[in-house]
């Protein structure tokens, strides 16, 4: 398990570089990874999938992707 939590750090890391870089279609993707991660591996109950949730929502906020983004919130 602490594995999978790891790679979901570093994939939510590279959601925030990306993001931060202006590269909204990648980082969405990547987050989209992370988030398939953790209700793959039942990592639901953890910090770090709320992270992924959390990432890919603003992004799909950012974007005014509201309809996707209010489930993810």
């Amino acid at each position: 398990m602490k594995k999978f939590i790891k790679k979901l750090n570093q994939l939510n890391l590279q959601v925030v570089q990306l993001a931060g870089q202006g590269n909204l279609k990648q980082a969405i993707i990547i987050a989209q990874q992370a988030v398939n991660l953790g209700s793959s591996q039942q990592l639901t109950e953890h910090s770090e999938y709320c992270d992924s949730l959390n990432n890919l929502a603003e992004l799909y906020r950012i974007q005014g992707c509201y309809l996707e983004a209010n489930p993810l919130y």
